[in-house]
C-alpha cells in the first residue's frame, strides 16, 4: 500500500517548498518536463469536455510554476470552465489573473471579454434568484413552476446539499433531526448565489428552507446588505416560527434595530486598561484623551469619547464591542490594539457594520471587511520603506537577517525576506536566537560559516561518512581558523534597541566589519586589507523601528553608529509645526516623551475628527464613507489617507544614528570624493566629517 504523510507535515514541506527554502530534488529540465505534460493533459481533458479533470490538471500545472511558458492559457482555460459551470466569481477571479499578470499576452483581450460576459452573467442571476427568495413565489411552488430559476445549473456544494434535503424529505422524525446539523454544515460551504439557487430547489422543505434563509441573512448582513439581511431573517421568523433557527433570526433582526439607533456625537474607545497590557493601555489612554480634548475644542464639544478597557481578552473585548454598539449607539469604534483582540472585534464589528479603526498592526485585519480601517505601522510598511532604501539608494542587493524568536523579530523578518524577494534580491543568510538572548556568538559565527558541523558514531569514533546519513551524533565545532563568509552587503536585525546594542559590537568579534560612516573606521578596515590580503567587506546595519529609542547609542556603542531603520513618528521632526506642538503638549500633559504607539494613537482619533467634520455623517454608512473619503490628512505620522481596502496609506521616516544622536536619513551624505582603496567597493566610500 502506498504510504501518506500526515497532512500537518504535507502542508509544511508545501509551504517551505513555496518558499524557496528547501532545494528541489529534481533537475529544472525534469521538473518543466512533468509541468508541460499536465498542462498538455489539461487541454486535452478540456478539449474532451472532461472539466472536472481539466481544472485539476491546470490548477497543478499553474501551482508547480506560476512563471511558466502556458500559465496564461491555462489560467484562461480555468476561468472558462468555471464559466461553464456557471461559478462567476471564480471565473471573473482567472480572467482578471490574465488580464492584470499578463496585459501584453495573446490571451489577455479575450479573458477581458469573457470577464465582462461573467460579470453580465452574474448580474443576471443574481436578479433572477433574489426575485424568486423575495416571496413572489409561494413556499410551496415546484421548481418547474418558477421559470425564474429551473434552468440554472447547481454546483456541487449544492448538490451535496439537494441530496441531504432529498434524504431530509425520505426521513422521520427522529432521522430529521440526526441531519439539521448536516444541513447547516454543508450551507456553510455555500456563496450567496448557489443558496438562491438551492432555495428554489427546497421549496416545501421547511428545515432546510429556513436554514438556507438564515444563512443568506447573515451573509447579507456581513456584507453591510442590511435590508436584505432583514428581509431574510423576517420570512424566517414569520413563516417558520418553529423552526430551529427562528429565535437565532429574531434575535439578529432585534440586533439590527439596535445597531441602527446611532448618536452621530460617541466614538467608542476600546484599550487594555487592565491586565498583562494595562501599561500599554494607559500610554494609549493619554494619547487618546490628548486628541479627543483638542477634538471637542474644534468641533465645539459636540463629541463624546467612551473609553472602555478590553482588559486584553478577545471574549471581553466583544462583550465590550457589543455594550458600545447596542447601548451606547457610538458611531464608530477605535482599538482595539492588541492582535487577537483586534481580530475578534474586526469580525464583529463586521458583523454589526461598524466603522472600526483598529491600533492593531496584525496582518490582515483590513481585509475581514470593508468596516475595518488600520492606523498604526506594519511589519510590511517598515520592510517596504527599509529595503526600498537600501536598494534604490545604497544600491545594495545581497542581504542577511538575524532575527529573534518572538512575534514582532519574525513578523518583520519574513516581510522583510518578501520584500528582497520581490526585488529579486538575494537572502545570503538567516539565524535566528531566543527573545531574550545576551551573547550572540553561535548564531553570528554560523552566518559567517565559522562553525562546522562535526559528525560522529554512536560509540564515539569519527565518522567516516561525509553526508553524516550514518552517523548518529551532531556537533558543532567552531572553526577560528577559518576566514568568515561575508556574503552580504547588509544585515537586517528586527528587534528592539537592547538587544540590537548588543549585537553591534559582537559582529566585528567574528571579522564582520559593520559600515558606521565614521572615518576611523574606513581607515581601520583598509589597515586590515593591507594586512590580511584578504577582502574584508564592511555590512550595513538596517533594522525596524525597535530601534528608534534615544539610549541605542547607549546600548551599541559606536557599533550602531550609520545604521538605517525606520518609523512611523519622530519625536525630533522639529520642522513639522504639527509634530512639534503635539510633542509640546504631551510632555507638557504627561511629563514624557511620545513615541510611535502614541502617535498613531493620537491620529486615529485625527482620522475620526476629519470625517465627522467634512460630512456630518449621521449613521455608520456615512461615516465609513467619510472615512474612505479622507485623501489629505495632515497627523503626526506620515499617515495621509485610507486605501480602498482600510489599510492605512502613508509614509515611514527613515532614521539613522549619527554622531551619537538620532537624526533622519536624509541629513546624512556620502558623497565622497574617493573610495578607501582600489579593495574597497565602490559603494562604499569616505564621508564627509562633519
Amino acid at each position: 500500500m502506498r504510504k501518506t504523510c500526515p497532512i500537518s507535515l504535507c502542508l509544511l514541506v508545501l509551504i517551505l517548498a513555496m518558499s524557496g527554502c528547501l532545494e528541489a530534488r529534481t533537475k529544472p529540465a525534469d521538473h518543466a518536463l512533468v509541468s508541460d505534460a499536465r498542462f498538455e493533459a489539461g487541454m486535452e481533458a478540456f478539449r474532451r469536455s472532461d472539466l472536472d479533470l481539466a481544472g485539476k490538471k491546470l490548477e497543478a500545472y499553474v501551482k508547480s510554476d506560476p512563471s511558466a511558458a502556458n500559465v496564461a492559457e491555462a489560467v484562461l482555460t480555468l476561468g472558462k470552465i468555471a464559466l461553464y459551470e456557471r461559478r462567476y466569481d471564480d471565473a471573473i477571479a482567472s480572467f482578471g489573473r490574465v488580464t492584470e499578470g499578463f496585459p501584453s499576452s495573446p490571451y489577455s483581450p479575450e479573458a477581458r471579454h469573457l470577464s465582462t460576459v461573467a460579470s453580465a452573467e452574474k448580474r443576471r442571476m443574481m436578479q433572477q434568484a433574489s426575485a424568486a427568495s423575495s416571496g413572489s413565489s409561494p413556499v410551496g411552488d415546484t421548481p418547474t413552476e418558477s421559470p425564474a430559476l429551473s434552468n440554472l445549473a447547481v454546483g456541487p456544494q449544492g448538490e451535496a446539499f439537494l441530496t441531504l434535503v432529498a434524504a431530509w424529505r425520505e426521513a422521520d422524525d427522529a432521522g430529521r433531526i440526526a441531519l439539521s446539523d448536516d444541513l447547516k454544515e454543508q450551507v456553510d460551504r455555500m456563496g450567496e448565489v448557489e443558496l438562491l439557487q438551492v432555495l428554489h430547489e427546497t421549496a416545501g422543505a421547511d428545515e432546510p428552507f429556513g436554514v438556507i434563509l438564515y444563512r443568506l441573512g447573515a451573509l447579507n448582513r456581513h456584507q453591510g446588505e442590511i435590508d436584505r439581511a432583514v428581509r431574510h431573517f423576517d420570512r424566517l421568523r414569520k413563516e417558520f416560527p418553529e423552526h430551529s433557527l427562528a429565535k437565532r433570526a429574531a434575535s439578529a433582526l432585534a440586533q439590527i434595530e439596535s445597531c441602527r439607533k446611532v448618536d452621530a456625537k460617541k466614538i467608542g474607545v476600546m484599550l487594555p486598561l487592565s491586565g498583562r497590557f494595562k501599561v500599554l493601555g494607559e500610554r494609549l489612554q493619554q494619547a487618546v484623551e490628548l486628541a479627543g480634548t483638542e477634538m471637542k475644542a474644534r468641533l465645539g464639544g459636540n463629541v463624546e469619547l467612551i473609553v472602555r478597557d478590553t482588559q486584553g481578552d478577545p471574549k471581553t473585548a466583544v462583550a465590550v464591542f457589543d455594550r458600545l454598539v447596542l447601548e451606547e449607539n457610538v458611531i464608530a469604534v477605535i482599538g482595539p490594539v492588541l492582535g487577537d483582540t483586534a481580530q475578534t472585534v474586526a469580525y464583529r464589528a463586521q458583523h454589526y457594520g461598524v466603522p472600526l479603526v483598529t491600533l492593531s498592526p496584525r496582518k490582515g485585519l483590513p481585509e475581514i471587511g470593508d468596516q475595518v480601517f488600520r492606523v498604526a505601522m506594519t511589519a510590511e510598511m517598515q520592510a517596504q520603506t527599509i529595503v526600498s532604501y537600501a536598494w534604490d539608494t545604497l544600491e545594495l542587493r545581497r542581504f542577511a537577517i538575524l532575527y529573534p524568536r518572538h512575534n514582532y523579530g519574525e513578523d518583520l523578518a519574513h516581510a522583510f525576506w518578501d520584500e528582497v524577494k520581490k526585488r529579486n534580491g538575494i537572502i545570503a543568510g538567516v539565524e535566528n536566537y531566543v527573545y531574550d538572548a545576551t551573547t550572540f556568538k553561535r548564531p553570528v559565527r554560523s552566518m559567517v560559516g565559522r562553525y562546522n558541523l562535526v559528525y560522529a558514531n554512536p560509540d564515539g569514533g569519527v565518522c567516516r561518512d561525509t553526508s553524516g546519513a550514518r552517523c548518529g551524533l551532531v556537533r558543532s565545532k567552531y572553526d577560528d581558523e577559518a576566514w568568515p563568509i561575508v556574503d552580504f552587503e547588509a544585515l537586517f536585525i528586527p528587534d528592539y534597541a537592547r538587544q540590537a546594542g548588543m549585537i553591534a559590537p559582537s559582529l566585528p568579534f567574528e571579522e564582520v566589519e559593520i559600515d558606521t560612516k565614521r572615518t576611523y573606521d574606513y581607515r581601520r578596515v583598509t589597515r586590515k586589507r593591507r594586512r590580511t590580503g584578504k577582502d574584508v567587506p564592511m555590512v550595513q546595519l538596517l533594522g525596524g523601528n525597535g530601534w528608534n529609542n534615544p539610549r541605542l547609542k547607549e546600548f551599541g556603542g559606536k557599533w550602531v553608529e550609520g545604521s538605517i531603520f525606520c518609523d512611523g513618528f519622530f519625536a525630533g521632526d522639529v520642522d513639522n509645526p504639527r509634530v512639534y506642538t503635539f510633542v509640546d503638549a504631551f510632555k507638557k500633559a504627561y511629563k514624557r516623551q511620545p513615541g510611535s504607539i502614541d502617535a498613531y494613537a493620537y491620529d486615529a482619533v485625527g482620522f475620526v475628527e476629519q470625517a465627522l467634520a467634512s460630512r456630518k455623517p449621521t449613521e455608520r454608512r456615512g461615516f465609513r464613507d467619510a472615512l474612505i473619503a479622507i485623501q489629505d490628512f495632515k497627523g503626526v505620522t506620515g499617515a495621509q489617507s485610507f486605501a480602498s481596502d482600510g489599510e492605512l496609506l502613508g509614509r515611514l521616516i527613515l532614521l539613522t544614528l549619527h554622531e551619537e544622536e538620532i537624526v533622519p536619513a536624509v541629513v546624512y551624505e556620502t558623497n565622497a570624493a574617493e573610495t578607501l582603496d582600489n579593495a574597497a567597493p565602490q559603494s562604499q566610500k569616505l564621508p564627509s566629517e562633519g
